[in-house]
């Protein structure tokens, strides 16, 4: 049994070149580029979600064990002295 994780990578300036890539308990399941949105498919356990691009990680954003379908947006922070990725569970 899967529910539907969309996850959406807003359209911003910063980072636009780079392609940013969703992982699932470490396993790569979609490429998200500038602007795109993407449906994947996850077991209805709890699973681990990160994001990777270049040099930036997210740090891991724990999806509960559940039925319902979920949403997640990936945000590129940008700090004084670093940048770095962000995930937010909806």
């Amino acid at each position: 049994m899967t529910r539907k994780l969309t996850i959406e990578r807003k359209k911003a300036f910063q980072g636009c070149a780079i392609d940013y890539y969703a992982r699932i308990d470490t396993k790569a399941v979609a490429r998200l580029g500038n602007g795109e949105v993407v449906t994947v498919e996850i077991p209805v356990e709890e699973v681990t979600l990160d994001v990777l691009a270049k040099a930036m990680k997210s740090e891991p954003v724990t999806i509960p064990a559940g039925s319902c379908d979920l949403y997640a947006e990936v945000r590129h922070k940008v700090g004084l002295w670093s940048t770095s990725l962000e995930v937010i569970l909806r």
